[in-house]
């Protein structure tokens, strides 16, 4: 199922992310994933951590106020053949963590 987190891991999805040509992508939680009414994980691509965290601190907390509702965000690093790192960073309206493994 393609709102699962276990979909993102898949060979299907390295493939995807080697064809993109993405070095880091985000991985936010959303309530209602494609107005199913449901918990879905959406996949973003970033050129650079910085732009990971951009779009991480957008979809959760929002610029002025105005988050896109996700629940949180997790940026991973995408390594040469598309396969991904533990979570650099995750954030959350609760809970900001930076590993420093970018």
């Amino acid at each position: 199922m393609a709102s699962s987190v276990s979909f993102y891991f898949s060979p299907e999805m390295n493939k995807a992310r080697v064809s993109r040509g993405c070095k880091f992508v985000v991985h936010v939680e959303l309530p209602d994933f494609r107005g199913s009414g449901e918990l879905g994980f959406e996949e973003l691509d970033a050129d650079d951590i910085g732009h990971a965290y951009d779009l991480a601190q957008s979809w959760v907390n929002g610029a002025l106020g105005r988050s896109l509702n996700a629940y949180s965000a997790a940026i991973r690093r995408v390594m040469p053949d598309g396969s991904l790192m533990d979570p650099v960073r995750i954030i959350s309206p609760e809970m900001d963590t930076d590993w420093d493994a970018a």
